[in-house]
């Protein structure tokens, strides 16, 4: 058990005012205030919260290279993400942080904490005095300016120069832009120590073929940002190639069977772990089928659709029935793998995928699922991400006779239901999606508790309905036989 050695400089009361305030009368904030104030969150920061606060003093400020305050100053939006990647959504007291390995921070990146002997540290900054409790939260002190990651995976990987047989794999496989933009990913990263241990051929071979070398690549890759104590309390991690990776904890940390050499680099869209080993997906057995996605709204972001062929004995969700926490996940942050980790090993079901990319509207996206007798139907889901709770499904039959032949093609409109499992507030504070840009915190507070149609942006919150509202169908899904 990490034990918390004595890392407060003098005893701090408590305060009867904001955050703001109190940083204000402290004296040592100065510059802090003055960038919140020039980022236009000083009313954030004075509303109810709860909040905690890794404030830098002004020494800490002054420690950033020259003209650097300036520039920031002039660039509210530069500053605003690196002011949002100091503060959480909770209230932590300086126990609360240490029992942490990780603090989920409002720039939507993560902070990771560190314990070397009596040093606490987050994100490299050094906590030099805890637990100043204000009304709407707790200031901890820190040495340093936290800055948050500044380049994407892709890019991450290029600087590292270790992985250039992967990046040039990536490239060749018409990835960059998923990796790059997308997200977010945590990537187990072969190095090209790893690369080079393949039978001698087989990555030309790989290059040659796009179809094999993006299933490979995928394989690699899973939705959302997994950090090391995420990985090591999982038994399996769902990859977006649609199997799993089994990790395995002895004499070091595995996935399959390569071991985890590096963990937790940050990217601006995700993490990467290296391993020492290229990871290769079991062949599926089955019929292939490329799913087909068009979004037909005129503001909404979708964001990466489920794809999950199973049998005809279970369904995503019911009309008129609670959501499942799975779709509820799906349907609130656009989040798959809940969905997914509870379906996976499902006599039921066959196959579980996920698409790579957001789909934005007027576009359409593609991804390849796998089916056979038995698990004729094929359902897609995935969020309107300007909304509260809301989400598009389809159910596609991959049958046209009573023998259970599968067809070579069928589509159907996709309808907009709402979860039930949020109260559609429509506010920038609860919508994770444009134009808010938001964490979206979940506003569960007159939540309906069951699913139903959706009935659009009405515009009562700070969503425009001329910009994110829609009238019947919002997709298009076509499934075609490969």
């Amino acid at each position: 058990m990490k034990k918390l050695l004595v890392i407060t400089l003098l005893a701090i009361p408590t305060y009867a005012q904001d955050i703001v305030d109190t940083a204000v009368d402290a004296g040592s904030f100065n510059t802090l205030v003055a960038a919140v104030q020039a980022a236009g969150l000083e009313d954030a920061l004075r509303s109810d919260g709860p909040f905690t606060v890794f404030a830098p003093t002004d020494a800490a400020f002054d420690k950033l290279p020259p003209g650097t305050i300036s520039a920031l100053l002039n660039d509210p939006e530069a500053l605003r993400n690196i002011l949002l990647f100091h503060v959480t959504d909770e209230a932590l007291t300086a126990t609360d942080v240490i029992a942490r390995p990780y603090l989920n921070v409002l720039n939507e990146q993560v902070a990771l904490i560190e314990v070397n002997g009596g040093q606490v540290t987050i994100a490299g900054a050094s906590i030099v005095a805890t637990d100043i409790v204000t009304t709407n939260g707790i200031i901890h002190v820190i040495d340093t300016v936290m800055l948050p990651p500044s380049l994407n995976l892709v890019e991450t990987a290029i600087q590292a120069q270790t992985f250039q047989t992967l990046v040039a794999a990536v490239q060749a496989a018409d990835l960059v832009d998923t990796l790059a933009e997308g997200g977010p990913f945590t990537v187990f990263a072969p190095s090209d120590q790893a690369f080079a241990q393949l039978p001698d051929g087989t990555l030309e071979a790989l290059i040659n073929d796009p179809a094999a070398l993006t299933q490979i690549l995928l394989y690699h890759v899973v939705p959302g940002r997994q950090l090391a104590a995420d990985v090591v309390s999982s038994n399996r991690i769902s990859t977006l190639e649609g199997n799993t990776l089994a990790v395995t904890l002895s004499g070091g940390v595995f996935v399959n069977d390569a071991q985890v050499t590096a963990t937790d680099i940050l990217a601006t869209n995700g993490v990467i772990h290296v391993i020492d080993k290229v990871l290769l997906p079991p062949q599926k057995e089955g019929r292939a089928y490329e799913v087909s996605v068009t979004n037909l709204t005129r503001g909404q972001v979708f964001s990466p659709p489920a794809i999950v062929s199973h049998s005809k004995s279970i369904a995503l969700f019911t009309l008129g029935q609670p959501a499942s926490p799975g779709l509820a996940a799906l349907a609130e942050d656009g989040d798959v793998s809940v969905l997914a980790e509870s379906i996976q090993g499902s006599d039921k079901v066959f196959d579980v995928m996920q698409f790579a990319n957001p789909i934005r509207p007027g576009t359409t996206e593609t991804a390849t699922i796998y089916t056979r007798n038995g698990f004729s139907q094929i359902s897609v889901a995935g969020m309107l991400t300007s909304t509260n709770d809301t989400f598009f499904a389809v159910q596609l039959v991959a049958t046209d006779n009573f023998l259970g032949k599968l067809s070579s093609s069928v589509q159907d409109f996709a309808w907009a239901y709402d979860a039930g499992s949020e109260a559609n507030d429509e506010s920038c504070l609860s919508v994770p999606g444009a134009p808010c840009g938001s964490v979206g915190q979940r506003n569960q507070t007159g939540a309906e508790g069951y699913v139903f149609f959706a009935n659009g942006v009405q515009g009562i919150g700070d969503l425009a309905a001329s910009e994110f509202d829609w009238r019947g169908p919002v997709a298009l899904v076509t499934i075609r036989s490969l």
